[in-house]
């Protein structure tokens, strides 16, 4: 993690013209990374998603990895599954030979 952060620190001291878009920028990163980060540990925890649009995230990644993992990429949104194709239904992907199965998860 912390190389990641150097490289973000980087890329923001590159990329911005004065110190505050630099702190501003690597602070966004930051916060990005954490809810991603926070919401991937969720989905692979026994948490209940209680919220409507978690648990569709919670699904979807779900079934990524215990029904074909050449879909469902995204784990804090869906968007961009939907724009390249990625977010089929359930039934309309076989089952991967390589996919974990847990029938328990109800996915």
């Amino acid at each position: 993690m912390r190389g990641y952060l150097g490289l973000q620190l980087l890329g923001w001291t590159l990329a911005a013209f004065t110190s505050w878009a630099v702190a501003t920028g690597f602070t966004v990163s930051l916060l990005a990374t954490l809810a991603y980060e926070w919401t991937h540990h969720l989905i692979h925890t026994d948490y209940v998603p209680r919220s409507r649009f978690y648990k569709g995230l919670w699904r979807a990644h779900r079934l990524h990895h215990f029904r074909n993992e050449n879909y469902w990429y995204g784990v804090t949104s869906g968007l961009g599954d939907r724009l390249l194709g990625t977010y089929p239904g359930k039934d309309d992907v076989p089952l991967s030979p390589t996919a974990t199965t847990f029938a328990h998860l109800g996915a």
